[in-house]
């Protein structure tokens, strides 16, 4: 922040900047007066001229001329007098100026030190503050690192008798999900590109989903290419912008029901053209929509609920034991 004596300074500087513009103004208009003068003055020899002809052809109007004479003359003196205060003015100002314009440079020098002054020595501190920070970081690193070395061996020994435990359960637990995966769902499933994702078979094996041979799954390349390729087909969108509950929906065996990505949704475009079809979740307050998947899983399970769960096994068997023992 810049003290009240650079301020005061500043103000000085822009008086003596707006004294310096009105003297300058003062001689523009001086100069404007000077031109007058001189326009006036032809005026006048012209005159004289023009009166010293009528003259030579006029001795009966001599004593009218030379009294007219007397007249341009005092005029001439006038305006000489003039010119001669205009002069000095001119001069008065421009040595004002040139006064101040000197005063100006010496203060801005004087000014420009101090601040360069000011600057080194805060340099110079901040220099001697920051070297005494990073000692006392490297200190205090240094017995960080000891306790974390120290607790670090302690978590690990721990974390491994652990992570032996963990993995078995772990194998038991996702050999229970891969089967129940493979038997999930026998429904026909639409994805419209693009899908920032790979189907690869790879791909597909390293996401656990090694069921995906037993979907039927159709590629679009956009909206308008899935209505093209089903034409009247029966559509609900799911969305959390919807006025219908998704259970309230009757849906059948051949409907589609449409969900968008994650981060916008389905595009509003397309919603307002189907007010009725769009199918909401019911979720507490103004908390945020449901994980994606989770979202397919409620409303795709009730169509299939409706619908019997045709085509799907409705009872389970024991993997260890068996239900008549």
């Amino acid at each position: 922040m810049m003290s009240k004596k650079t301020k005061a300074m500043e103000q000085q500087l822009t008086q003596l900047a707006q004294e310096n513009d009105a003297l300058r103004a003062q001689l523009a208009a001086a100069g404007v007066e000077i031109e007058n003068v001189k326009s006036e003055l032809a005026k006048t020899v012209g005159e004289r001229d023009r009166f010293r002809n009528e003259l030579n052809g006029a001795q009966l109007d001599l004593s009218n001329a030379k009294r007219r004479l007397d007249d341009f003359r005092l005029r001439q003196e006038a305006i000489v007098n003039a010119l001669t205060e205009a002069h000095n003015t001119r001069e008065r100002i421009l040595k004002e100026a040139n006064a101040n314009a000197d005063r100006i440079d010496a203060e801005a020098k004087q000014r420009r030190t101090d601040i360069l002054n000011k600057a080194q020595a805060a340099l110079e501190s901040a220099k001697k503050e920051a070297a005494q920070l990073i000692a006392d970081a490297k200190r205090d690193a240094a017995g960080i690192r000891d306790a974390a070395q120290k607790d670090a061996q302690q978590v690990t020994d721990t974390a491994l008798d652990e992570a032996t435990e963990l993995i078995a359960g772990a194998k038991a637990d996702a050999e229970t999900m891969m089967d129940e995966a493979q038997a999930a769902v026998d429904e026909k499933q639409a994805q419209v590109d693009e899908l920032n994702f790979s189907l690869s078979e790879k791909a597909l094996k390293r996401a656990g989903m090694d069921y995906w041979s037993e979907l039927d799954v159709t590629t679009y390349v956009d909206y308008e290419d899935f209505l093209s390729r089903n034409p009247g087909a029966k559509l609900f969108f799911a969305t959390t912008k919807g006025q219908h509950i998704y259970s309230d929906a009757v849906y059948e065996q051949d409907c589609f029901i449409m969900f968008g990505k994650e981060s916008a949704g389905i595009p509003e475009e397309i919603l307002k053209e189907h007010p009725d079809e769009c199918i909401r979740i019911p979720m507490i307050g103004e908390t945020r929509s449901l994980n994606l998947s989770n979202s397919v899983a409620i409303v795709l399970y009730e169509a299939l609920r409706q619908n019997n769960f045709d085509h799907m096994r409705l009872e389970g068997e024991l993997h260890h034991l068996s239900w008549d023992d």
